[in-house]
């Protein structure tokens, strides 16, 4: 899938949120923690029709959201929206967007009507598809190492909602494009220290979600691993970014 291709269904993915969700209404009055949500709070959710909510506006909610700040039936209200600024960026706001994915978790999403649970998925599946498909990043590489465009925080954004990671990684694995190899090797790399000292993954989100990060760190540590990263250094040989995949395998193999 090309990266324009990917983004187009990124877009169909955020288009079936809103269809699936479209019958949460957000209701007049969120209830909130009365120590932490304001009046002003609760004026800045309504402040503006759904799709026009800015990062800004939604910003307070969504670290609060179910937790002690609104139902999950109001969680649904807003998680179209939620969602579709977190694949838009540039962001304005500040919440980690492992935090915001993270709410599919805290809400059980898994128990959902299966509409919504489908449409949260290939959601899920389309942004994964995305951040491989273009390197250094589909949204705003300048700041790639900040937003969910990147490979490290979408790969752990996922892991903090699903139980399997391992859809996710044989898309990986499937991806032959230079893009997808890049982000495999610049994966290596980052987590190179944290991968030979203790096995781990060194984004602090993967805390609380060791079944997943076990899953990515088996896959990422695989003797195939290495052996696409060598096939991938022969067919892209004269490209400048060769290197790349020479020094991945060098890593692998010193950690294992």
């Amino acid at each position: 899938m090309s990266a324009a291709e990917s983004v187009k269904a990124l877009r169909d993915a955020i288009e079936g949120l809103y269809t699936a969700f479209s019958h949460y209404p957000l209701r007049p009055h969120v209830e909130g923690c009365p120590c932490c949500v304001e009046t002003s709070d609760q004026e800045t959710i309504r402040a503006r029709p759904l799709r026009k909510l800015t990062g800004q506006d939604l910003e307070k909610y969504a670290f609060k959201a179910v937790t002690t700040w609104g139902s999950e039936a109001d969680w649904k209200h807003f998680l179209p929206r939620l969602f579709e600024l977190l694949a838009s960026g540039p962001m304005d706001w500040d919440i980690p967007e492992e935090i915001i994915i993270g709410k599919l978790d805290v809400s059980a999403w898994y128990y959902w009507p299966a509409p919504e649970r489908e449409a949260v998925t290939a959601y899920l599946m389309a942004l994964w598809q995305a951040a491989l498909s273009s390197y250094p990043c589909f949204m705003h590489s300048d700041i790639h190492w900040a937003c969910v465009g990147e490979v490290d925080a979408c790969l752990c954004s996922i892991g903090q909602a699903v139980r399997q990671m391992t859809p996710f990684l044989e898309v990986w694995e499937g991806d032959e494009s230079a893009p997808a190899l890049r982000h495999l090797a610049k994966f290596i790399y980052e987590n190179a220290g944290t991968l030979g000292k203790r096995r781990a993954l060194s984004n602090a989100f993967w805390k609380g979600r060791a079944v997943q990060m076990r899953q990515v760190v088996d896959w990422l540590l695989s003797p195939r691993r290495a052996a696409t990263l060598e096939e991938a250094f022969f067919r892209y040989s004269d490209e400048p970014f060769a290197g790349e995949f020479s020094t991945a395998v060098d890593q692998l193999r010193q950690i294992s």
